[in-house]
């Protein structure tokens, strides 16, 4: 039986660490996937990155749907690095788990190579572009303390400010199991 980690919400400083990389993979990391990929499901989550678990470890997970998979399974980057192969960047919406209630307009690389090791510690190195390259660049940028807000406009933070507020105070409705860090203070990213 997997375990349903709770997702950590926006306020939290854990979003806020760079993860530290993975040396050795064994099987608690093993079972730490597996669990992220029953509360991905649970969550109804796309993507999920291991800080948002509460794990300061480089390591994310999507659903394979996202790659034209017919079967669901994780799709698994440990200590991904990414490089952008694409000058343009596209605009589109995007939301987390870590942030409810909120979505917003993001520019992203169309097209990036990633390098990275799966849950059997094989090393790979793929081009990934459009729906799949949104979505790992999001993950990863989970892994460096990143959030997709961050890079909003700051009238974005304006009119979400009522809502952040509420998530950091825990004051939040989702069908998940979610963890807070109720003492952070809430700053804009033109604050920090």
């Amino acid at each position: 039986m997997h375990m349903i980690y709770p997702i950590v919400a926006y306020g939290h400083p854990m979003l806020r660490l760079k993860a530290k990389k993975i040396n050795q993979m064994d099987k608690n990391i093993v079972q730490v996937i597996q669990n992220m990929f029953s509360t991905m499901i649970q969550a109804n989550g796309i993507g999920l990155a291991a800080p948002q678990i509460g794990k300061s470890i480089q390591l994310f997970i999507i659903d394979s749907r996202i790659f034209g998979e017919k079967k669901i399974f994780p799709k698994v980057f440990i200590n991904p690095i990414l490089k952008p192969n694409h000058t343009s960047k596209i605009s589109d919406f995007e939301g987390c788990l870590s942030i409810p209630g909120i979505q917003a307009q993001v520019k992203r690389f169309k097209k990036i190579t990633v390098q990275y090791q799966d849950i059997d510690g094989i090393k790979h190195e793929s081009i990934f572009k459009d729906m799949p390259a949104r979505v790992i660049q999001h993950e990863y940028d989970h892994l460096v303390g990143k959030l997709y807000i961050d890079d909003c406009k700051q009238s974005i933070w304006q009119k979400h400010q009522k809502i952040l507020t509420h998530i950091q105070k825990g004051h939040v409705h989702v069908p998940y199991k979610m963890l807070f860090y109720k003492e952070a203070q809430h700053t804009s990213p033109l604050e920090r």
